[in-house]
């Protein structure tokens, strides 16, 4: 309550930051005539002019805290020691403010250098609202901007700016993959201004520096030149991912010689960027990083406590899904015991552990763990005979990470794999913790405002809600609920029908590997004819039953409709379609006809094709995570359908049209502005349509990357017309933030687009709220107990009118007294019961209650209802 009445005083904060930095990309905008006016060389000699710049504002302050540093480092006396700290630490704070100063001074110019530079290398010119995202990200602000409206080429402003100092500056990514492509993408930006550009790659080894004349023989690894790790780190700017950075962190700080530390001393944590960082430094934010070496343990007790757990019965143990425990019952120790032919506990004193009963209950509750919360293709798969984990949040495998305290052997020993000894932790940080070490901490992601809280409480960090460049014009459906998970996924794949036989392309969000699959073996032809069959079956019943006839199905045969295609042959379904007098074939021209009304569709010969073929998808989750951006990249052609798990292939826009390469649009605007046009204010439409109007010679080497152009147009075109991407949530997240992640992949920067999550009652999520409910409806129907075994319900029906009247009576203005009056006249109005006793409305009896008292007139009457109403309203004011 609070925080909404300082909102409407104050108004919102991310408003007040945009008001403050609109001056800054005026003035951006002011210098860009001057800076398209310099030569490549005048342009390069701007980073030299920008560092001589910052080192006469901040010399005097940088030679200060060395003199104060050294002195702190050779004093012995303790006294002089502590004196001498703080005396070293105003030095640097005073550095730093100078240091924060100079870089705001010279803010215009150095976003300004970088957009001309963009404009020259990839053809790229930053938006104002990028302009403004660059801003919030210098001044260590979390940047929320929608998914689609540029965040990588945002980040190069301030990442440039910051690298000025000298100190480093780091840009940290999800995944390796991104942080590639970043590097390579963004390169030419930062090659061009003359500064170097490092990159971090999974491995203790891999290592990179953007080098354009490089050809490193791999397609993704071109124009990345092999360095050290330590080169890496001394790169104006470097790429990775935050296990890479928090790694190597550690690392260091096993390492035995200052020489071996690749994150230099010299070069502080000084500023850093988190991509994606709602999911880096919110999700995993206490996931710690771990490196640790083998342990002696014998791992036959892992695989003896596996077989014995797999003896339980549902009764032998209870399972709290929300809070993911498990403890055995009385029945379970029991059967536990009898198992092993020994007590767990002591009787006389449970809590009392000899070292042999503490190991025995240790791996009892791994196994029972291992057997019963963890599952196979939702939280790990098998591959390669390795028990991998799958990150819950992103779907993602994580290879280099193992559980701990035994649960990653006891799940080795469930699924029958070799059992890798557990590890000793050698050094271990959480993330959050290596992140809150950078002295200027920023981040970018299309979700961040829900988490405002928690950014600001743990990293000091505000959130800003960038603008979009253009409005949002996405339809976000409301939910569908279903009562059976076999109901959910046939209206999912009936709309996936739909949607793709118009040629509107469909990504599909699921919550597990297991889920992914399943839904795309629904996709297939076998499936989607099972289907149709299924459906067909249900109609012939429904219109049997309309005009009277007789049904040949029994109860339990019509009930087994309702189930899955493993619990309903296909061979049963055509016994029953011919007992109702319905081919037996989908695609008979009959059922083809009826088909395309039960599931909308308009397009007879699409349909025949998809159940003759099945419907062509993409299926990304962590069984193909090394494809994920190259299949999310392509999401968006005509016809596409995209299933993903949960957000695997975040960091990688979905295009509608599919992906346009950003060699092939810097070509086209190349050839834009030879012709005499400004490409950076043009859409993409007019560019298509200037370059038709010009003559093919004038395309002269970019001919190939023109016709690409307009290829990609024209599917563009195409898809909007249609309704841009379809975005399906096959269940709901417990966090808000995830689903509104996945709806974010449609509707980017303008596009057309909608989505629409699918439910039901058997989801985990809501079968937890189902919980709920059930304690609502126990606490109900004891209340409504206790009214039928009461003969005389006249106190409960007054009490319940008189807390009616209270609540009421609080919302009244002073005045409106009358108001209670007359809902009560509602409530009871003048009534004759059956045995002719009239009953009057309250007023009514308030006035013959009046008049047997001797009041002497209607009018008096009237005073006192008005005098009673204005009392109440008085009292309540003043309560």
């Amino acid at each position: 309550m609070l925080k909404q009445i300082l909102g409407k005083i104050l108004g919102d904060p991310s408003d007040r930051w945009l008001r403050r930095w609109a001056p800054l990309v005026e003035a951006i905008n002011r210098l860009e005539p001057e800076f398209e006016a310099l030569t490549d060389a005048e342009l390069r000699a701007m980073t030299d002019r920008f560092r001589a710049q910052i080192a006469e504002a901040i010399t005097g302050h940088r030679e200060a805290y060395r003199r104060a540093y050294l002195t702190w480092l050779v004093e012995r006396d303790p006294d002089r020691r502590t004196q001498l700290e703080y005396e070293m630490k105003q030095r640097l704070s005073e550095l730093r403010q100078a240091e924060e100063a100079v870089l705001e001074e010279i803010l215009p110019q150095a976003f300004a250098a970088v957009r001309e530079a963009s404009k020259r290398t990839l053809g790229l010119r930053h938006y104002d609202v990028q302009l403004l995202g660059g801003i919030a990200l210098h001044f260590g602000k979390v940047a929320e901007m929608k998914t689609g409206e540029g965040k990588t080429l945002v980040a190069t402003l301030p990442l440039y700016l910051n690298a000025l100092l000298g100190l480093g500056a780091h840009l940290v990514t999800v995944n390796d993959y991104l942080a590639r492509r970043d590097t390579r993408w963004m390169g030419p930006i930062y090659h061009m201004l003359g500064l170097r550009v490092g990159l971090l790659q999974a491995g203790e080894g891999n290592a990179y520096i953007y080098d354009p004349d490089y050809d490193g023989g791999k397609e993704d690894f071109a124009q990345l030149r092999p360095v050290s790790r330590k080169e890496a780190y001394l790169a104006d700017i470097t790429y990775g991912t935050n296990n890479e950075f928090g790694f190597d962190y550690l690392r260091d700080n096993m390492a035995f010689t200052l020489e071996a530390r690749v994150q230099r001393l010299e070069r502080p944590h000084r500023y850093a960027i988190v991509d994606e960082v709602d999911n880096i430094l919110i999700d995993e934010a206490r996931t710690p990083l771990i490196i640790s070496g083998p342990a002696e343990e014998a791992t036959e007790e892992y695989i003896r406590w596996a077989q014995i757990v797999k003896q339980l019965r549902p009764g032998d143990y209870e399972i709290d899904e929300k809070h993911r425990t498990i403890h055995l019952t009385d029945s379970g120790y029991d059967r536990i015991e009898q198992l092993i032919g020994k007590p767990l506990f002591d009787p006389e004193r449970p809590e009392e552990l000899t070292p042999e009963q503490m190991k025995m209950i240790h791996h009892l509750e791994q196994a029972l763990k291992a057997q019963f919360l963890y599952h196979r293709n939702r939280d790990y798969i098998v591959q390669g005979r390795q028990v991998v984990i799958i990150d819950e949040f992103t779907g993602r495998l994580m290879p280099d990470r193992r559980w701990s305290d035994g649960l990653h052997q006891a799940i080795e020993a469930k699924e029958g794999v070799p059992i890798r000894p557990e590890n000793v932790t050698y050094a271990t940080i959480t993330i959050q913790n290596y992140f809150r070490m950078y002295e200027k901490l920023a981040g970018m992601t299309g979700t961040a405002a829900t988490e405002a809280e928690e950014f600001q409480k743990i990293y000091g960090l505000d959130v800003v809600v960038i603008p979009t460049h253009r409005p949002m014009i996405r339809i976000d459906h409301p939910d569908v609920i279903y009562r059976t998970k076999e109901a959910k996924h046939r209206a999912i794949v009936r709309e996936i029908v739909r949607m793709h036989t118009t040629g509107r392309p469909v990504l599909v969000g699921t919550t597990s590997v297991e889920a992914s699959d399943y839904l795309s073996k629904r996709l297939q032809a076998e499936g989607l004819r099972w289907l149709a069959l299924v459906d067909l079956v249900k109609d012939a019943l429904r219109r049997r039953e309309a005009e009277g006839e007789d049904i040949p199905l029994s109860e339990e045969e019509r009930g087994l409709l309702g189930q899955p295609p493993e619990k309903l042959p296909l061979g049963k379904l055509r016994s029953w379609a011919r007992a109702l007098g319905v081919e037996p074939d989908p695609l008979a021209p009959a059922n083809l006809e009826r088909l395309m009304a039960l599931w909308e569709v308009e397009h007879p010969d699409r349909l025949r094709r998809v159940l003759e073929h099945g419907i062509p998808h993409e299926v990304l989750n962590a069984r193909h995570h090394d494809r994920e951006a190259r299949i999310i990249a392509q999401a968006g052609r005509v016809g596409a359908v995209t299933i993903a798990t949960n957000m695997a292939g975040r960091g990688v826009d979905i295009k509608l049209g599919g992906e346009l390469p950003e060699e092939v649009l810097g070509d086209v605007n190349r050839v834009l502005r030879r012709a005499g046009f400004d490409p950076y204010e043009m859409t993409f439409e007019e560019r298509a349509e200037a370059l038709r109007r010009l003559d093919p010679s004038q395309y002269g080497l970019y001919r190939e990357a023109v016709q690409r152009f307009l290829e990609h147009i024209e599917g563009e075109r195409t898809v909007k017309a249609l309704g841009g991407l379809h975005v399906i949530g096959t269940e709901r997240h417990e966090a808000r933030r995830i689903d509104n992640q996945l709806r974010g992949r449609s509707g980017r920067q303008g596009d057309p687009g909608s989505s629409r999550f699918y439910l039901s009652l058997e989801d985990d999520l809501l079968r937890r709220f189902d919980d709920v409910l059930n304690r609502q409806r126990e606490l109900i129907y004891s209340q409504r107990l206790r009214l039928l075994l009461r003969d005389d319900l006249h106190d409960d029906l007054w009490a319940m009118v008189e807390a009616e009247v209270e609540r009421r009576l609080r919302q009244m203005k002073p005045g409106e007294g009358w108001k209670v009056i007359e809902w009560l006249d509602s409530v009871q109005p003048p009534m004759v019961l059956s045995d002719g006793r009239f009953l009057p409305s309250f007023s009514l009896a308030l006035f013959l209650e009046r008049l047997e008292s001797g009041e002497p007139s209607l009018q008096g009457v009237a005073a006192l209802l008005h005098e009673a109403a204005q009392a109440a309203a008085a009292h309540w004011a003043e309560a």
